[in-house]
């Protein structure tokens, strides 16, 4: 079981709520991604070493964390300073948007990091694209759950992308890859999580509870995420620093792909290895992950 524990880690900052596994100070921090939170890693650490400490925190807006503003990675990371700064150095795990969140901490905390493990960052978005410019049964569904998700939030980052990778009209692929941010209610989440190549492979009970994880979250934190596509072409690991990351892809993720994890990983001085699932990899294939994860620790004490 899980121990619940609630702190404050920035006097001037929001409430960030923390979950703890194991006793004594923590090695590994999880690092969830948009919409989820930190309960959602309750599989992955059960496949952690019995012995393992673990601190898995809400980022803000998620979960039990308080919402805050502005919405950034560099806000998303400095609520977590204080925790890093108290039980480092620790071995750092980023899922998806959680990635961007633990480059952040890297390069901010450079001596407080001792490894850095990036499982499936969104690097690429030619798959999902493509799905979003075919009809099929969900349209309708996306079109009465969504109006005009362009306007609402100024998704114009993703739009170039899109619009560089398809031929179909920008707004409509839009709010098919987004709809399932601005789902009214658990039920129709559900149904559009089914439809989504990010979570259309998980079985129904992981899509109940990615589901309710991100129902959780605030709706305003959500959608200013969407705008924050983490720059891979651009991220850079602090200079000096001894940690090899390693940049995990999975063979049936629509967002990473083999060339770009090692082209990522090449840039960030790391390396890149495949694991056999697709992108929600904390609930598809834990066991797989929780070994990457346990070789680094016991290579790097």
């Amino acid at each position: 079981m899980l121990t619940i524990v609630n702190g404050a880690p920035a006097s001037d900052g929001p409430l960030i709520h923390v979950e703890r596994s194991g006793s004594g100070p923590a090695d590994l921090l999880l690092i969830h991604g948009l919409g989820s939170r930190s309960e959602d890693f309750s599989r992955l650490i059960s496949r952690m070493d019995a012995g393992r400490s673990i601190v898995a925190p809400d980022l803000r807006g998620h979960g039990a964390s308080e919402a805050s503003l502005p919405v950034t990675v560099e806000a998303f990371a400095s609520d977590l300073l204080p925790l890093l700064d108290e039980e480092g150095p620790l071995a750092l795990a980023g899922f998806s948007f959680g990635c961007w969140v633990a480059m952040e901490l890297w390069r901010t905390r450079p001596g407080m990091v001792s490894e850095l493990i990036l499982v499936d960052p969104p690097l690429t978005y030619g798959p999902l694209f493509r799905w979003a410019s075919k009809g099929g049964s969900g349209r309708q569904r996306v079109r009465s759950v969504v109006r005009s998700v362009v306007d609402a939030v100024g998704l114009e980052d993703l739009g170039r992308r899109m619009a560089r990778s398809l031929s179909v009209p920008r707004d409509e692929a839009i709010r098919k890859l987004t709809a399932i941010y601005y789902a009214p209610d658990l039920e129709e989440a559900i149904e559009l999580m089914r439809e989504n190549p990010l979570t259309g492979d998980l079985g129904e009970a992981d899509l109940v509870a990615n589901a309710n994880s991100l129902m959780a979250a605030d709706r305003e934190t959500l959608l200013a995420g969407l705008e924050l596509t983490g720059d891979p072409d651009g991220q850079t690991g602090p200079p000096g620093s001894k940690v090899e990351p390693v940049v995990l892809f999975g063979e049936k993720s629509p967002v990473t792909d083999p060339e770009s994890a090692e082209a990522f990983a090449g840039r960030i001085g790391g390396r890149a290895i495949s694991y056999g699932g697709g992108h929600a990899a904390h609930l598809e294939t834990p066991g797989e992950i929780a070994a990457v994860i346990e070789d680094r620790l016991e290579e790097h004490p």
